[in-house]
């Protein structure tokens, strides 16, 4: 395990617990197969529930979810079609959502059901170790474990260095790229449309 690893039972508990809290419920109500607006949650429990684990876990949220950027960068007519799903468009929630069963996801036929997906706890859960596990918390110049100084920044006491904590849209987009660029286009038959497809990414990652 790296040096930045949490283990799936610790977050479990700190989230449940920031749940229950914003939520006013007994944490044993926020189960893994639970949907937040199963549980009550409004858009400003939302907003609180977010703003809570970024503090808990000194992460930086995504403000989109990886579908609407992938949208973004392919176009809609790629991974769904008049509020359907297309088939790339159920393959990108398979494998971005490894933790939802797969009867679950074959029952997922439409835009607006995939959307509910990500406002499960256990998509929360992966969503928040993995950014965990992609912040600089440890010193690269003397080892000790950094802390959060000011919003978007980690400081190590010992040394005073400091280090930007990554985005989660940045590591959405850059799990884009690299799904699209190593699954995707190479099932593609035509360059050109692997080229149109790879210049719109870099114009994404432009704009954010």
């Amino acid at each position: 395990m790296s040096n930045n690893s949490i283990s799936h039972t610790e977050v479990y508990e700190r989230f449940a617990s920031i749940v229950a809290t914003s939520l006013r419920i007994d944490p044993e109500q926020v189960t893994p197969d639970a949907g937040l607006h199963d549980l009550g949650a409004e858009s400003l429990d939302l907003i609180e529930i977010t703003m809570e684990s970024e503090n808990e876990f000194d992460i930086l949220m995504p403000e989109r979810n990886i579908f609407d950027t992938a949208q973004e960068v392919f176009g809609h007519d790629v991974l769904e079609t008049n509020g359907m799903l297309t088939d790339e468009g159920r393959c990108l929630l398979r494998r971005r959502l490894p933790e939802i069963d797969a009867s679950v996801l074959a029952e997922t036929t439409s835009v607006a059901d995939a959307r509910k997906l990500f406002l499960r706890v256990d998509t929360w859960l992966r969503l928040i170790q993995g950014l965990v596990e992609h912040s600089p918390r440890l010193c690269s110049a003397c080892g000790t474990a950094r802390r959060k100084s000011t919003p978007g920044l980690l400081r190590c006491p010992q040394c005073r260095s400091e280090a930007a904590i990554p985005s989660g849209d940045e590591i959405n987009q850059r799990w884009v790229r690299e799904y699209y660029e190593q699954e995707y286009l190479p099932s593609r038959p035509s360059a050109t449309v692997s080229s149109q497809i790879a210049s719109s990414v870099d114009e994404v990652e432009q704009r954010a």
